[in-house]
């Protein structure tokens, strides 16, 4: 599928001399012959999730009616004629990404079958870890981000549920620990992805590292506003330092970052470890009189969403340039408001921000353009 964006950079390099009229074509051919993957293996694999909703839904409703042994002898039957065909199926087809996406819920059903039938309890994290560690072989085959969405889903809430239990069920401590934690490993996770060159594994776990981050972000900006402090959250400071220095140390390794992205992904995960410090220590340093914690959460969100945001220009995120963009539109939207108290007085100090703003941006293209860098 030809995107007007695929054909208006086409038409730009044809422009510049970078590329000739038969090139254009060839490109845009292939493209059109090769280009409709991404649609098809979606609508695959929402038919392979309708398929298997409607399949469990007829079972559900003759459960009581259908003997132990015949469930366990469908199941595995079912398992293993998945398993045949995904070992048949075309690599570079949607139809065995389909098949591997249908194969890990129907795997993750199989283990809450055998629970049942013979009775088992445990906490539901432990099913996931299980899951997890039965289907990474599975979804190492998987050339699309389905499947790496399915098993990184499914990682990252088995550790996060097992973190709920391990600080004591739910509560402001267990949210910002698996926040934390968690972000910290999806961006791991993600980082590992991009050295092994495996693009799949990089933007399912990219994804859930930006969701977690906002999470985060926003979820320390409420505790610093509400000057909570996080006690129980001491024992586990070790953990996000040593997570912190793991994600640093392969972001260097093989320079998975431009020239200073390397010092802004320092200065953001420095940023993140001392607040949750702060929190879990409580030590509260004096912000500015009486409205130290409004203050505080605020700097602090504006700082992350800032550095993220500078993080994905250099990089050349675009996606993620744009989420951090609109984030920090609308927390200085909230300051404001928060601050005039007032629609009129908040909408003077936007276009007085707005302005300047432009006028700031309009002078970097110029002097960049004067240098011959322009962005």
């Amino acid at each position: 599928m030809i995107t007007p964006y695929l054909a208006r950079r086409l038409q730009r390099w044809e422009a510049a001399g970078l590329i000739d009229g038969t090139t254009r074509e060839k490109i845009l051919a292939w493209e059109t012959e090769h280009g409709r993957g991404w649609a098809t293996r979606g609508l695959l694999a929402l038919g392979a999730l309708i398929l298997g909703v409607g399949l469990i839904s007829l079972v559900a409703a003759n459960w009581e009616r259908i003997p132990p042994g015949l469930k366990l002898g469908a199941d595995f039957l079912l398992l293993t004629v998945l398993a045949g065909a995904i070992l048949r199926a075309r690599p570079d087809g949607g139809a065995r990404e389909t098949l591997i996406f249908l194969f890990q819920l129907v795997c993750l059903a199989s283990i809450g079958l055998i629970a049942q039938i013979y009775h088992l309890s445990g906490a539901p994290w432990r099913a996931l870890a299980l899951w997890s560690v039965i289907m990474l072989p599975v979804t190492l085959f998987a050339r699309s981000s389905a499947p790496w969405s399915a098993w990184s889903s499914g990682l990252l809430a088995a550790l996060g549920l097992w973190l709920n239990e391990t600080a004591g069920g739910l509560s402001s401590t267990s949210l910002l620990l698996n926040g934390w934690l968690l972000a910290e490993g999806a961006l791991l996770l993600h980082l590992l992805g991009l050295r092994l060159d495996h693009r799949p594994m990089a933007a399912a776990f990219g994804i859930w590292a930006l969701a977690l981050g906002l999470a985060l972000t926003f979820g320390i900006d409420l505790l610093l506003h509400d000057g909570r402090k996080l006690p129980r959250l001491v024992p586990w400071l070790p953990v996000g330092y040593l997570l912190s220095l793991a994600v640093l140390a392969l972001a260097a390794g093989r320079r998975l970052l431009r020239p200073g992205g390397l010092l802004i992904l320092t200065l953001l995960l420095v940023m993140v470890g001392g607040v949750v410090t702060v929190l879990a220590l409580d030590t509260n340093p004096p912000l500015l009189g009486s409205h130290r914690h409004g203050l505080a959460g605020a700097l602090f969100s504006i700082g992350v969403l800032g550095l993220g945001l500078a993080l994905s220009g250099l990089q050349g995120w675009r996606g993620p340039f744009r989420v951090f963009l609109v984030f920090l539109g609308l927390r200085i939207y909230g300051i404001y408001l928060e601050a005039f108290g007032g629609l009129a007085a908040t909408g003077a100090g936007l276009v007085i921000s707005g302005l300047v703003l432009i006028a700031v941006v309009l002078l970097m293209r110029r002097i960049q353009a004067r240098f011959g860098r322009r962005s």
